[in-house]
């Protein structure tokens, strides 16, 4: 088709929905919202639709007065509105009235949109020089002097095609060339363009470039008033609720972003308890090395003290037995016998000494096993006690095949330090019972049995070195709490 087509229709009786006065008032449209007839109203309206008959409608009844007035009309849309448009206009009914039918130019939307855009952004000199050139043609039609009516769709075609900026900018340029040119213009935006929340920013500046702003065809029907003010109520209290919505949206934003700087707040002293932790554990393990390299220093020193002990020790024994064969004089014979006892209390002492060094080192206590008779091994143990303490009332009960498969010097360190300690600790004027029970295939039982109680306190301990009553020791004996340790470590090897 021809860039500028005349539409010549017929006399028709509009309908009196589209030429109502104040939805399309009259007066020259200025871009700053003035108009040359004094008490007019601003020209520049916008027409939100969603049915396209609708718009097509909607139109025809804009360029109504201009149509009964023989004015000049300029219609830019798409063709598919172009063609409603001209069939609306061919179909009105009844005779208009006042002069002959003005002159309208159509024009096709894109077409004239591309002839000022550059790139993305209308050109504000192409735009003049090409819209205020068609404008220029539509003055002095039928020596009409008012300004003509202008229709256009191109800015909802920016919009639709993603470039609102675009779209506002064209509007702008409306609003400029409105400056110097006379006209009124309508601009039609569907209603779908601003379908999502995202769209609400745009839709207000869409509407602040217009003077007036008419609602899609849900709102125009004044035979349905009381369903558009129901309407306008439900869009008000979802305005409302908007409203409340956007700001528990915000107070849960600010929460949140409250509890993520708590949270990395929380982070930062995980991280610097973990670094103090971490020098913590170093520490510790450096003490505990440092403890342990004392402590091994200790045992060594015990161990070295014990076997260096025992060279001293063995010329004492060694002297003490030879004055004790030498002596005839009983004045002296007491006083050797107390060395020779004292110098085997040493001796167990250093034994338990040596003993408690090598389990505490690792080493254990080695053992040099074989069969014996454990009878022999009490008794000879018995026989000792009885040598180093006078009045030691011990009785030895034999049941079974007494022999057995182990260390024997180590059992005998064992009977000693038990038999020993039950002494020590029996009521006073008892005896000591031991019992060797061999009566069983495949095990021997060795017991040890006083008269007398061992304080609940110390039950749990009793077999710990170092531990026990030590004032109550002390009364009994001078050892170095090392016994039933030394005896237990005993059992365990074998």
């Amino acid at each position: 088709m021809e860039p500028d087509l005349i539409w010549k229709g017929k006399r028709h009786k509009l309908s009196p929905l589209l030429s109502e006065p104040d939805r399309f008032p009259e007066g020259k449209f200025s871009g700053d919202g003035k108009n040359v007839d004094k008490g007019a109203e601003p020209a520049h309206v916008v027409q939100f639709y969603e049915d396209d008959s609708f718009l097509a409608e909607c139109v025809a009844g804009f360029l109504a007065p201009a149509m009964s007035a023989g004015e000049p009309m300029l219609v830019i849309a798409t063709q598919p509105h172009l063609d409603l448009i001209s069939q609306k206009l061919e179909a009105t009914r009844g005779v208009l009235p006042g002069g002959s039918p003005g002159k309208l130019i159509l024009r096709e939307a894109s077409l004239t949109l591309a002839q000022f855009m550059v790139g993305t952004v209308p050109d504000p000199d192409l735009f003049r020089s090409q819209i205020g050139d068609i404008l220029g043609k539509t003055a002095g039609v039928n020596g009409s002097r008012r300004p003509p009516r202008v229709f256009g769709e191109m800015v909802d075609i920016l919009w639709r095609g993603g470039n609102p900026e675009a779209a506002i900018r064209l509007e702008e340029l409306w609003n400029e060339l409105g400056r110097t040119h006379a006209f009124h213009l309508m601009c039609g935006y569907h209603m779908g363009t601003f379908s999502e929340i995202a769209h609400s920013e745009g839709f207000t500046r869409v509407c602040a470039t217009h003077a007036r702003v008419i609602p899609t065809e849900k709102y125009v029907d004044d035979s349905n008033r009381q369903a558009r003010l129901r309407e306008v109520t439900r869009l008000q209290q979802r305005e409302r609720a908007l409203e409340t919505e956007l700001a528990y949206r915000k107070k849960l934003e600010e929460a949140q972003r409250q509890a993520l700087a708590d949270l990395r707040r929380s982070e930062e002293s995980v991280r610097e308890s973990q670094e103090a932790l971490k020098v913590a554990v170093q520490e510790r393990e450096s003490l505990i090395e440092g403890l342990q390299r004392t402590v091994r220093f200790s045992e060594l020193f015990l161990g070295i003290l014990g076997h260096d002990l025992r060279n001293p020790l063995n010329a004492i024994v060694t002297s003490a037995s030879l004055l004790r064969r030498r002596a005839e004089d009983e004045k002296l014979t007491k006083p050797i016998a107390r060395i020779l006892s004292s110098a085997d209390r040493m001796a167990r002492m250093i034994d338990q000494l040596l003993d408690f060094t090598q389990i505490r080192l690792g080493t254990g206590i080695l053992l040099d096993c074989g069969d014996f008779d454990l009878r022999k091994v009490c008794q000879a143990a018995i026989e000792d006690l009885e040598v180093a303490e006078e009045g030691c009332a011990t009785e030895l009960q034999v049941a079974g095949d007494p022999m057995v498969f182990g260390d024997s010097d180590r059992i005998s360190q064992l009977v000693s330090n038990l038999a020993g300690n039950a002494l020590q600790h029996r009521v006073p004027g008892s005896s000591v019972h031991i019992r060797i029970d061999g009566t069983h295939e495949t095990s021997l039982r060795l017991e040890f049995h006083n008269e007398g109680v061992v304080p609940p306190e110390l039950v749990a301990v009793m077999f710990e070195p170092f531990h026990g009553n030590t004032e109550k020791k002390s009364m009994h004996s001078s050892g170095l709490g090392l016994g039933l340790f030394v005896s237990r470590q005993i059992v365990l090897a074998h």
